[in-house]
């Protein structure tokens, strides 16, 4: 890949090194610009910030480093700031394909909905009734709105985990559907929306009327990527005389699949697999890949962390990674260790070294195995990521203590694990797909989503719908339709880690957070008493919702 990924000082050593000292300086200068602008994030000073963040890539537009940074300082945020500087500096990280915005949707559309210069964009997302839709658009085809570079670059790059937004793409992919042949919506509307159809895995709800619709269109381009809105292309060749943007698309989506394939074959086991549980699992995610992911960059979690997996010839281990972005993380910001990666599905380990390939990463290797046999591979970590893993065994304990089997003995791991109270909303949905016999299937799942508000109350689907992975198939399907699932609380964490003889190192979790804890537990500096977050999850029952993640190390 030949976007620059690597951390900046090392960028800023490359130019003292190599003599070129208009280099050194343009790189010293935006490495401090990045300082500050990380001193004005922390004072909660949003304009300062992206000022100077948008300084640093001026000085350095070559390093997708400093942009990452920025996207993940916008990623919590409601944009509700009319600035050209910003959405200029929004858009250009859009163009770039090298940076994440997995998780930056809905800043994304914050901004749309404050900025006047998206009119009428606010007034299309409220609209809950396609009829409505249909003569609201039709009226104003030919606004700037559906040409505008944000708008379409969004589109295709991030996701929005937001029901109104989700509607409002459903209704124009229908839209574009049913008036292909009169609308003067320009086509690079519908080529996006393919895009974005394709990355959530086509969890959009489609009718019986444009199911029929999709069965006549022909083999023109227009048709086609219309079709690429509703399913994946199967063959590039159908259009005769392709434009440059179907060639991209067709590779992005035909190509990729047989990429998968080939590299699919490739995977060497590292154990058996023979439990039942196990195989269980593995045939939800050779069916069901996750999670779904296009960029992955540098990303330093804590300095402990860096202390374990940093150092030179550091051994990690990504137990259970999936379609491989923790791994590639772990690779990208570790360039000096080996990273293991380890998992059931092949078809997520062919992703995941697709993806490793891309990135032209050496330090990685993928292997198929089972954590419960994972002691038979030889081997030992100096640090250990599992990662909403061990929650899906038939005992965690038993994976738990097979891992630690292979931790040395200053070795650290980082453990993510389901929370029963932040998931009594996942829980109740479960018991409405099992009383209505919803199975795990594409349809089924499509099919749950679309009558999830009136098979729960407001609040719970209201709470389902917040979940980032709610917006993706493979990601709902793990998300409700698993097939083994269990859930902690940190008193059990506690257990589990007596046992094992393991000792709780923190939990990962955001500033404001923390200082409420402090607020109610300044007896515990360390914020290390698992009784006490037992406590204060009980008052905060959300806290966990994107699981425990915590580390742990040999006691």
């Amino acid at each position: 890949m030949e976007n620059r990924l690597v951390p900046a000082a090392r960028d800023i050593a490359a130019g003292y090194h190599t003599g070129n000292p208009v280099e050194f300086i343009r790189m010293s200068a935006a490495e401090d610009y990045i300082q500050q602008a990380r001193g004005m994030a922390a004072g909660n000073s949003i304009i300062n910030a992206i000022h100077l963040y948008g300084k640093a890539m001026r000085e350095a537009p070559d390093i997708v480093a400093y942009k990452n940074e920025f996207i993940r300082y916008l990623q919590p945020k409601n944009l509700r700031i009319i600035s050209g500087t910003l959405k200029t500096l929004m858009t250009e990280c859009l163009a770039d394909p090298a940076t994440d915005w997995s998780r930056a949707g809905s800043a994304w559309q914050s901004l749309m909905l404050a900025d006047p210069a998206f009119k009428p964009f606010p007034k299309l997302v409220k609209i809950k009734k396609y009829s409505a839709f249909a003569k609201k658009i039709s009226s104003i085809e030919k606004t700037a709105l559906f040409e505008n570079p944000y708008f379409l670059y969004g589109i295709a790059r991030t996701t929005v985990p937001n029901i109104a937004f989700e509607r409002f793409l459903t209704f124009l992919r229908r839209y574009l559907l049913e008036r292909r042949e009169t609308t003067s919506l320009p086509p690079a509307l519908a080529y996006v929306l393919a895009r974005y159809c394709h990355r959530t895995e086509y969890v959009f709800f489609a009718t019986d009327e444009e199911k029929k619709i999709l069965d006549s269109l022909q083999q023109t381009e227009r048709d086609q990527v219309l079709l690429a809105c509703y399913r994946t292309i199967a063959d590039a060749n159908l259009v005769k005389q392709p434009s440059p943007s179907w060639i991209d698309l067709a590779k992005e989506q035909a190509a990729a699949g047989e990429r998968i394939e080939q590299e699919r074959r490739s995977i060497a086991p590292l154990t058996p697999i023979d439990d039942a549980i196990s195989l269980l699992v593995q045939s939800q995610y050779e069916k069901y890949p996750y999670p779904a992911w296009d960029a992955a960059a540098p990303h330093v979690v804590s300095e402990q962390e860096r202390a374990a997996a940093g150092k030179p010839g550091a051994q990690i281990l990504n137990a259970g990674c999936g379609t491989g972005k923790e791994a590639i993380e772990l690779a990208l910001t570790y360039p000096d260790a080996q990273v293991l990666a380890v998992d059931l599905s092949t078809a997520s380990l062919a992703y995941g070294q697709a993806k490793a390939r891309e990135y032209g990463l050496k330090n990685i290797a993928f292997r198929q195995a089972d954590i419960l046999q994972i002691g038979k591979a030889g081997m030992t970590f100096d640090f250990i990521a599992s990662s909403g893993v061990l929650h899906h065994m038939a005992s965690p304990y038993d994976g738990w203590a097979a891992l630690k089997s292979v931790l040395n003995p200053d070795g650290l791991m980082r453990v993510a694990l389901y929370s029963k109270p932040a998931r009594r909303e996942i829980n109740e949905a479960r018991k409405a797909i099992a009383r209505k016999g919803y199975d795990a299937g594409d349809d089924s799942i499509r099919n749950f989503r679309q009558n999830i508000q009136k098979l729960l109350k407001r609040r719970s689907w209201k709470n389902i719908a917040e979940f980032y992975d709610y917006y993706f198939l493979n990601e709902c399907c793990d998300l409700l339709f698993h097939v083994q699932e269990l859930q902690f609380t940190p008193l059990m964490i506690a257990e589990h880690l007596q046992k094992l003889g393991l000792s709780f190192e923190g939990f990962y979790l955001p500033a404001k957070t923390k200082m409420l804890y402090a607020k109610r537990f300044a007896h515990d500096p360390g914020q290390r008493d698992l009784n006490n977050w037992d406590k204060f999850e009980q008052k905060y029952p959300d806290t966990f919702r994107n699981m425990y993640v915590f580390w742990c190390k040999n006691a």
